[in-house]
């Protein structure tokens, strides 16, 4: 195999250079295992196809320099760029030892439509090795590059489009996603870390990259009981030129989830005094990685935190009412559907921008444009079809006399001489009964109760809310619309069966 060091061009590669995080490596290598503040990435040089092996020192020479002077993502991206690059090029026959325009029109009509927008990236990419002097790519190469018309990454697709699979979630799907990770924690599914995890994103719309780097003190806490307020200091990661934790955004949060994060903090704390560890990660590996970064020790990836995130919600089987099947869940969505939800409450793009720490409000006009219209019918009879898929209600239907539930719920507004159902948590609730506990997975509805009354009760008063053209506060008790009209579903069921008889005689 040829040494992929040698270059006739008389290029020198350094034994150690070290990336803008201060992580050193060897140029000369042909492997880079590589690991900045929340990424991990790999350059496996021998696996490119289509280029000259005298052509491999450049690029290593050119790469170093992305890796000295901007994020390791954005270099293992010209990384991949390129192999792709060099690897069309095999596919048509041929061995690049010089990139010249022939090869950047063969790269764009290569990558089709879809993925145009990557010879911009690429192109700068050339260029930048061009102007470092280093040999390799045409001058008329360059000239093409200024000339040709390179369009960019199309953005906002999966919001515009409310792609099922990529985009928002409904709001009938994120109360879903909410109540199944309820039930989850609940149940024991999931423990203390994996809530808080997955509340994080649902509230905050964060990146992987933002969870990953988050530090024990970035959480702060102020006054006590009751009035006790949080604030979670979020490092910002897609600033051009800034490091990992060089800036911040203050968020709050929620009480309950402040306390979570809270106790989950007190916990980390204690195993991170035992190892030494001053300022430990929120979300701490449970081994170490091979690479430390400085200061950076004992951080997840953005990856892990990606997959484990991902890993965790898929094991929830949250169900479509869009397509009737599992969700699809990527970290993305819950940042589309903070944007959303805000669009559709009336928030301007500046409002968006910050919500979502963007620069600028660029992307933050995608939702403004998209704002998708919340369902404005929602009627007993399409309530009573969609009820099996959103699977709102989790509790079980019981004939009254099988009940055994400490406590009773009725409701004289619907039928003073028979309760809707039955508790079975035995302890104080704080939400308003009944119409909050079709979603409750300690219900016990009666097969007997007042359920179809209750259901044109909450369909008369979502109409009227519409009418008024409160949209947003109309579709709050959708997804408890839903729940009822499956118990109504089910009660209809249990009651059009026929009833056995015994000892009949013909």
């Amino acid at each position: 195999m040829p040494n992929l060091n040698e270059c006739a061009h008389g290029i020198t590669l350094p034994a150690q250079a070290v990336t803008r995080a201060g992580v050193a490596f060897c140029p000369q290598d042909d492997v880079w295992s590589l690991r900045d503040a929340v990424a991990s990435k790999r350059f496996d040089f021998r696996a490119i196809t289509g280029i000259a092996p005298g052509l491999i020192p450049p690029l290593k020479a050119v790469l170093t320099w992305y890796l000295q002077n901007v994020s390791l993502c954005h270099s293992a991206a010209m990384f991949q760029h390129f192999k792709l690059l060099f690897g069309g090029a095999n596919q048509d026959g041929q061995i690049i030892n010089r990139i010249e325009p022939c090869h950047l029109i063969n790269h764009r009509s290569n990558l089709g439509e879809s993925r145009a927008w990557y010879l911009a990236s690429l192109g700068g990419a050339i260029k930048k090795w061009h102007s470092l002097g280093y040999p390799g790519v045409d001058d008329a190469t360059v000239k093409l590059l200024n000339e040709m018309r390179r369009p960019g990454n199309l953005k906002g697709t999966a919001v515009l489009t409310m792609d099922p699979r990529r985009g928002p979630f409904t709001d009938l799907e994120l109360q879903a996603v909410q109540a199944g990770v309820n039930k989850a924690f609940v149940s024991g599914q999931l423990d203390r870390e994996e809530y808080l995890l997955i509340w994080l994103f649902l509230l905050l719309g964060l990146r992987p990259a933002q969870v990953a780097a988050l530090k024990l003190s970035d959480l702060k806490a102020e006054g006590k009981g009751d009035a006790r307020q949080y604030l979670l200091r979020v490092p910002r990661v897609k600033q051009r030129g800034q490091l990992a934790r060089s800036e911040f955004k203050t968020r709050p949060l929620r009480a309950d989830v402040g306390r979570l994060a809270e106790n989950h903090i007190q916990s980390v704390r204690k195993w991170a005094l035992e190892i030494g560890l001053e300022d430990a990660p929120i979300f701490p590996v449970m081994r170490r990685p091979k690479v430390d970064v400085p200061t950076f020790e004992w951080h997840r990836t953005t990856a892990q935190i990606g997959s484990d995130l991902t890993h965790l919600l898929n094991g929830l089987d949250v169900i479509s009412e869009r397509t009737g099947e599992a969700l699809n869940f990527t970290p993305y969505r819950f940042r589309y559907t903070l944007g959303t939800r805000a669009a559709e409450e009336g928030h301007g793009e500046l409002v968006i921008a910050e919500l979502l720490d963007h620069s600028d409000t660029q992307n933050a006009g995608i939702y403004v444009k998209a704002t998708p219209a919340i369902i404005e019918r929602l009627d007993k009879q399409l309530a009573l079809q969609m009820a099996p898929l959103a699977q709102a209600f989790t509790g079980i239907l019981v004939g009254g006399k099988e009940d055994t539930s400490p406590n009773r719920i009725a409701d004289f507004r619907f039928d003073p001489d028979h309760p809707v159902g039955g508790c079975g948590n035995n302890c104080f609730c704080e939400f308003a009964a009944p119409i909050a506990c079709y979603t409750c997975l300690h219900f016990r509805p009666w097969l007997e109760g007042p359920h179809e009354a209750v259901l044109d009760h909450l369909i008369a008063e979502r109409k009227r809310l519409m009418a008024r053209g409160d949209l947003r506060i109309a579709a709050v008790n959708d997804r408890t619309i839903l729940a009822v009209a499956e118990v109504v579903k089910q009660c209809q069921e249990l009651h059009s069966r026929p009833v056995a008889t015994e000892g009949r005689h013909g």
